[in-house]
């Protein structure tokens, strides 16, 4: 089935304060056929492309991008 609803979620550095906390609200949703969640790094000189990776890894449900 394909989703409805494409949820894309950017971000670049502090990926604990920002980029989670976005995340982890999305979490009840994941499981909906219907939407899809896309998170993308936008090349973050910090180590928020590697949590990114790492937070796409444990919900397979969501697509991750990283961009250098």
């Amino acid at each position: 089935m394909q989703p409805l609803l494409t949820l894309v979620v950017l971000g670049f550095r502090n990926f604990d304060e920002t980029t989670r906390v976005c995340l982890d609200s999305l979490v009840p949703w994941l499981g909906d056929p219907e939407l899809e969640i896309l998170v993308v790094d936008n090349g973050s000189p910090d180590d928020s492309a590697q949590k990114t990776a790492d937070w796409c890894a444990t919900h397979l449900q969501a697509r991750c991008l990283l961009s250098n």
